[in-house]
């Protein structure tokens, strides 16, 4: 990632219906600042971005803070994937942040995901 003052400081949040057991978190183009689960019983090891959670009959929300490359101007090229799980699946940010709402929802996995630009950390 670039170290240039074109990078954007975004919230995120993932909160999946039934836990998954297990996945991974990998970014393009984006570094994890802060973060980790919100709702739910599990473990996040940091060193790794994994989670795994031991109870998957319930609700789990996880939130991090990025830094990612590109501005609304010039385009945000982040990409968000969950991997080593049952039900991978990736999105760009830019596919988030465009929503009326800031939130896309996926039917299979079944997850909702939030995305804001952190203009109040920018100022």
């Amino acid at each position: 990632m670039n170290n240039t003052s074109n990078n954007t400081l975004i919230n995120v949040v993932l909160e999946w219906t039934r836990a998954p057991a297990a996945f991974r978190l990998e970014f393009d183009h984006a570094k994890v600042t802060a973060g980790g689960i919100n709702v739910g019983w599990g473990t996040n090891d940091k060193a790794t971005d994994s989670f795994t959670f031991s109870s998957t009959d319930e609700m789990c929300r996880i939130c991090f803070g990025l830094v990612a490359e590109g501005s609304e101007k010039t385009g945000i090229d982040a990409v968000l994937r969950v991997v080593d799980t049952e039900k991978p699946f990736d999105v760009a940010l830019s596919d988030i942040l465009k929503q009326e709402s800031g939130e896309l929802i996926l039917s299979e996995p079944k997850v909702k995901m939030y995305a804001e630009i952190n203009w109040f950390a920018m100022l």
